[in-house]
């Protein structure tokens, strides 16, 4: 499966759903296992990125991969990762024109608004599976 960047552009938020549905599917099942890890992950680069003073990421991506083949004899952590990528306009303290100060308010939006669709996803599932 392949999607370029202009396909994330125009997803609806049902869609921004659906497709994270697809990244979890790993052609048998919904890896719901994976997403409190996830959500650790999300949750742990927040903090370190609350934490930055005078640091802008514009333009640049999380990348998330987990290891969809996971056997027992690794731990679900080691098969998951979440990663700040395309650092190209990245800019800290006075570089340029503007004066950065406190954390990167923007990003650390965004990563709520993800912590917050992967943690409703996670409950819907939990009490789906419950149910059935």
């Amino acid at each position: 499966m392949f999607w370029d960047k202009y396909y994330g552009r125009k997803l609806t938020e049902e869609g921004f759903r659906n497709a994270i549905m697809q990244f979890l599917f790993n052609g048998y099942q919904i890896q719901v296992d994976v997403i409190p890890v996830i959500l650790d992950k999300l949750r742990d680069l927040k903090t370190a990125l609350e934490n930055q003073n005078t640091y802008r990421f514009y333009s640049s991506s999380l990348l998330l991969m987990y290891n969809a083949q996971n056997d027992a004899t690794s731990s679900l952590a080691d098969e998951v990762d979440v990663r700040m990528i395309d650092f190209e306009k990245t800019t800290h303290g006075q570089m340029g024109l503007c004066i950065h100060e406190g954390p990167d308010q923007g990003f650390i939006y965004g990563l709520n608004n993800l912590i917050d669709t992967f943690r409703d996803m996670y409950q819907s599932l939990l009490h789906h599976k419950v149910q059935h």
